[in-house]
């Protein structure tokens, strides 16, 4: 399985997704991808709440606002992939803990150049920031 396939235990989506291609501006739509703390719990056990850790997407005015990318990110990018057009989004990563970004590297949306993402961060205790680690 590669890192960008969904096992049995992460594939759980509602019938009716949050996500849609074209959300009308005066709509305010919020969708979980991931809840859980420091470490990822995906399982038949964590379908109501959620087994991945921290993302939420949000689509206010037209345009698409993700909070943090955890595991759950992966999930969105899969659900996103399927919309098949270029997609432009804002995700906010509210700090530098590895269960807020551990999702970022398996986000197939943000490897694909038709994708724009404009991504914010604040700074680490230590000073560092994503803009500084970044290659």
């Amino acid at each position: 399985m590669s890192n960008f396939e969904l096992s049995d235990s992460q594939s759980y989506i509602p019938e009716k997704s949050a996500t849609l291609p074209n959300s009308p501006a005066d709509k305010f739509l919020v969708q979980f991808w991931g809840v859980r703390g420091l470490i990822p719990t995906p399982s038949s056990n964590t379908n109501r709440y959620g087994g991945n850790t921290a993302c939420l997407e949000m689509q206010v005015a037209g345009k698409r606002l993700i909070f943090d990318g955890g595991t759950g990110l992966r999930i969105l990018g899969k659900t996103w992939q399927e919309l098949q057009q270029p997609i432009q989004a804002h995700l906010f990563f509210t700090n530098c803990q590895s269960n807020r970004i551990q999702g970022f590297p398996f986000f197939a949306p943000a490897f694909i150049g038709e994708n724009c993402f404009h991504i914010y961060g604040t700074a680490a205790s230590n000073g560092a920031s994503i803009k500084t680690v970044s290659v």
